[in-house]
């Protein structure tokens, strides 16, 4: 009974979509991974997965409702972006006892998560492999939709990691 307006609002307050707006506005939508409705063929639909991508997407579409939920969209969304949002891959469930096993194992195991080190190690291969191309930190960051310092943090370690064990002063085994 809420508008899009009340509902992404909230949405906002509880799970940020800052840095979803920025992976989306930098890299085009990716649909690699299905919204989940709970509904009749006919509707209305309940997301039971997928609501911050969906809100993300959005508020690229109507920058309209981002003013009014008070979130900050890039000034300039290329047109390819906008394209890749044209079409979403949907699956509807009757009941949502047909998709609780999928999603509770999803965001409680996972099919494969990676530790922080791997995070680390992972970011700053593909940084030291691209610098000399003009790839900076910045732009990881916002690749990954990243606006905490996150990327530059997992860099940073792994380089003072990596001094210290030229240094002899440690082993990162």
């Amino acid at each position: 009974t809420s508008s899009d307006e009340d509902i992404i609002s909230a949405l906002n307050e509880i799970a940020s979509l800052d840095e979803l707006i920025t992976s989306i506005t930098t890299n085009k939508y990716l649909d690699l991974e299905p919204l989940i409705v709970l509904g009749d063929a006919e509707g209305p639909f309940r997301v039971l997965e997928g609501n911050r991508r969906l809100a993300t997407i959005k508020l690229i579409l109507e920058p309209d409702l981002a003013r009014r939920c008070r979130i900050s969209l890039p000034k300039k969304i290329d047109p390819t972006v906008i394209a890749s949002l044209s079409t979403l891959t949907v699956w509807r469930v009757v009941s949502e006892s047909d998709a609780q096993a999928f999603i509770g194992f999803k965001h409680i195991n996972g099919p494969h998560r990676w530790d922080a080190y791997a995070k680390a190690r992972f970011v700053s291969d593909w940084y030291k492999r691209e610098m000399a191309n003009g790839l900076t930190i910045d732009t990881i960051a916002r690749q990954l939709g990243d606006d905490n310092d996150t990327i530059r943090a997992y860099i940073s370690g792994i380089l003072v990691l990596e001094q210290a064990e030229k240094t002899r002063l440690f082993e990162i085994s």
